[in-house]
Order: structure tokens, then sequence, then C-alpha cells
């Protein structure tokens, strides 16, 4: 079952803790293995056709954590936590 975007936030935040940076596709990839998504599940699509399912909803996870500045952008399509992201995260912990 694909996980929900909220799903996905803090295991995003984990596997960000754990690079430098990693790529949107990246980090889908990492995610896909975590949750031992199905290969039909990993190629889902979206209504519009253009986009996997789950690449779309790690991209929403990761903009709710940007919006949240637990995660910005080091280029359009890579990702790092920030130092916000690293205290949340030791919180958590």
């Amino acid at each position: 079952m694909i996980p929900s975007i909220r799903d996905l936030e803090l295991p995003l935040l984990k596997l960000l803790s754990k690079h430098d940076y990693l790529s949107w596709d990246d980090c889908t990839d990492h995610l896909s293995k975590h949750f031992s998504l199905t290969d039909e599940e990993k190629n889902d699509m979206m209504p519009n056709g253009k986009c996997r399912r789950i690449k779309y909803y790690v991209g929403w996870a990761k903009a709710n954590l940007k919006r949240s500045g637990l995660v910005d952008a080091k280029k359009r399509g890579v990702y790092y936590i920030t130092e916000k992201g690293k205290r949340y995260l030791n919180k958590l912990i």
C-alpha cells in the first residue's frame, strides 16, 4: 500500500539525516524500499499520467518539511536536512 504524504514525512526526514543530500529520485527509491512497495505500487501513476504516485507524494512530503524549515533544497530536486530538522529529529529519538 502506498503510504500517505504524512506517513512519508518522518521517514524522509530520517533518510535525509543519513546523507549530505539526496535527489528527489533517490528519496523516492529509498522510501519505496523502506515501505516495501511492489512494482505495481511503484509504477502507479497519478490520474494525469505524468508522474508516479509515490514520487508525487514524496515531493509533497518534502514540500511540507521545507515549509516547516526542516528540509531545504541544495538546488532544484536535491534536498538536505537543515540544522532545525536535525534538532527536531533528535528530540524524537
